[in-house]
């Protein structure tokens, strides 16, 4: 028997990370709570070694960049915010930018605060996260909304299991949408990224990728209840699945020019919500004082 291996992204410290393994011993995953809950790498077990299904890096690319490795945890808002500024109920607001361009803010800021864990079992680790408490002055002037977030990540027979919620607190509607933005790596499964395809149930046309140095980012509406989405080699063999879950409304494929990686993304909103501001099909949906929002998704190893 192949024994567990220490976490496969080189430069983090045990101490820094939370250790997850199921009952069967088929899959472990490493989350780090001080750095935006970030799920830095799952293995699991195949006949000869154990596979990192997970694009990673260590703790200080991560925190320079950290949207582009691991899982990371999108809220308040997924997408890009041109210029930081958004209106919502009659109001302005303005975010500094934090986004590589300079000009943008990204992804809200779940993904760069320290989270508390909750709960912790061999298994299973809840964490939780309070908006405004976890922003700066000029950060709660931007988001001055009462939002409580918890995320649960758990491993049962070899599947990755990420629940992600939000609960309005406060008195007043608040903008509010969900993402997770896992990143495969295109190493668990072949040499090259642009030997891979995307593909998406209910059926959707498959996404080839593109060589490192190009791009690619395409969004698609979600239908069904289950939608699944796969990585796999064009010629077939393997797959890493994202089998997502409660609220999703759009599924994005995103592959970076500069990293041998692919991620799904799924959001509850259109990655260009916030901006759009409220309401309508695109718009930034409203969560009112006390409701919930989900999102989940379970990220497993699939044979061909």
């Amino acid at each position: 028997m192949n024994a567990p291996p220490p976490c496969p992204v080189p430069g983090w410290d045990d101490s820094a990370v939370v250790r997850l393994t199921d009952a069967q011993e088929a899959a472990l995953a490493w989350i780090a709570p001080e750095m935006g809950a970030n799920c830095i790498a799952f293995a699991v077990k195949r006949a000869e070694a154990w596979v990192n299904l997970i694009f990673s890096a260590g703790p200080a690319a991560l925190r320079s960049r950290p949207t582009r490795f691991g899982i990371p945890l999108l809220a308040p808002f997924p997408g890009l915010l041109p210029g930081g500024r958004y209106a919502w109920r009659g109001a302005e607001y303005q975010l500094a930018p934090n986004a590589a361009d300079g000009r943008s803010f990204a992804h809200g800021f779940a993904h760069d605060r320290p989270w508390r864990i909750t709960r912790q079992t061999a298994s299973e680790v809840a964490l939780a996260l309070s908006l405004p408490e976890a922003l700066s002055a000029a950060e709660r002037a931007g988001y001055p909304f009462e939002i409580d977030l918890q995320a649960r990540f758990s491993l049962e027979t070899g599947t990755l299991r990420i629940a992600f919620e939000a609960v309005n607190r406060g008195h007043d509607p608040a903008p509010l949408g969900l993402g997770l933005h896992p990143y495969a790596a295109v190493a668990a499964l072949t040499e090259h990224r642009e030997d891979l395809v995307a593909e998406m149930s209910p059926p959707c046309p498959p996404v080839a990728l593109p060589p490192l140095g190009r791009s690619t980012l395409q969004q698609f509406p979600i239908a069904g209840d289950t939608p699944v989405a796969r990585l796999r080699a064009a010629r077939g063999g393997p797959a890493i699945e994202l089998r997502i879950a409660a609220s999703a409304g759009a599924l994005a494929i995103y592959a970076p020019a500069d990293q041998p990686s692919a991620s799904f993304e799924p959001t509850t909103c259109a990655l260009s919500a916030m901006a759009q501001g409220e309401g309508g099909s695109e718009g930034m949906p409203a969560l009112g004082p006390g409701e919930q929002l989900a999102l989940s998704a379970t990220l497993r190893w699939v044979d061909g």
